[in-house]
């Protein structure tokens, strides 16, 4: 089903990809000051995926974000003080500063936590489905994972789980072709991941470029069919990440015409939704211009908390664990 799409809602969608673009670039720029106490795995090119998936969901419902989920947090209502901050290992957030936001996990706000081995959270997601559909919350859970870790028999166990249980989860493989720095094409032999749901019987669809505006579609379809009681869907959002696996410090195995071919066959998911804004008049350049100085404005002030905030006591090491 093909929703129409507010002006206010697209334009709120594109603030929220060109804060995540800002504050992921802000990440990149401070990395090699060694101010952060975290990886730096960017959603940078990809950026439509996380906001368009996740903007429109109900404030109950729950989201695992991926490796490159900063966008994910955003889009739940996040700051972006309170993520930077957790990145300097300051005294701030819902993990103080025993965890990064790499796996970090915000209850209140509906977000899940995280674990450090790849595939993982997908079992963890389909728990908190089954959770869900036990308590008759009629909530839902969105599920983010790369295409490397639909290789791993957490997913296939997960999918098959959700399928005949039919719980109130999505999935979404964000196929950025390259895993970790294994290309699709040497690592699985069909074109599509999504297809690989079918033989679970769970219904997909599959996100062939960079757009917002058809991801978050899919996925309010999908949440709507889990929310009745219809179980499970798997969206594969086909993009490409700009910078190298852990940020540019990274090695990077592919070249620089290989990443610029793969920029001007994808598009850049905020221009492209900002030109879709200009040509229906929805749009001006003064509006522009003032969403880019008001999101500009909120990384400054992110920055300016991070370094202002105070670093943990000693005795915080010796608090929330087991002995």
């Amino acid at each position: 089903m093909k929703m129409e799409l507010s002006t206010e809602t697209l334009i709120d969608m594109y603030r929220l990809m060109l804060l995540t673009r800002q504050f992921e670039n802000k990440t990149v720029e401070l990395l090699p000051t060694g101010k952060l106490f975290d990886f730096l795995h960017t959603c940078v090119g990809q950026e439509h995926v996380t906001t368009g998936a996740v903007y429109g969901l109900r404030n109950d419902d729950l989201v695992m974000p991926s490796l490159r989920g900063r966008g994910a947090f955003i889009a739940k209502g996040v700051s972006v003080k309170t993520l930077l901050a957790t990145m300097y290992g300051k005294q701030i957030g819902p993990t103080f500063p025993k965890e990064c936001v790499h796996h970090l996990g915000v209850p209140e706000q509906g977000i899940l936590v995280g674990t450090g081995v790849i595939g993982s959270d997908i079992a963890k997601a389909t728990g908190a489905a089954l959770a869900v559909k036990i308590r008759r919350t009629n909530q839902v859970v969105v599920d983010f994972f790369g295409d490397g870790a639909s290789n791993r028999g957490d997913f296939h166990e997960s999918l098959n789980m959700a399928s005949i249980w039919k719980l109130p989860i999505v999935y979404i493989c964000e196929n950025n072709h390259l895993a970790m720095s294994t290309p699709v094409s040497t690592s699985i032999a069909i074109d599509d991941i999504s297809k690989r749901a079918t033989g679970y019987g769970i219904p997909t669809a599959t996100i062939r470029d960079n757009d917002v505006i058809a991801v978050h579609q899919a996925v309010q379809n999908a949440v709507k069919n889990a929310r009745e009681g219809g179980g499970a869907a798997l969206i594969e959002c086909k993009t490409y990440r700009w910078y190298p696996h852990a940020g540019p410090l990274s090695r990077d195995p592919r070249s620089i015409d290989e990443i610029n071919d793969w920029k001007r066959k994808l598009g850049c998911p905020i221009e492209k939704l900002k030109q879709h804004l200009l040509e229906r008049d929805a749009l001006t350049q003064s509006m522009i211009d003032e969403i880019d100085i008001q999101v500009h404005e909120e990384i400054d002030e992110a920055v300016h908390f991070a370094e202002a905030s105070p670093f943990p006591s000693v005795n915080e090491a010796f608090k929330h664990v087991f002995a």
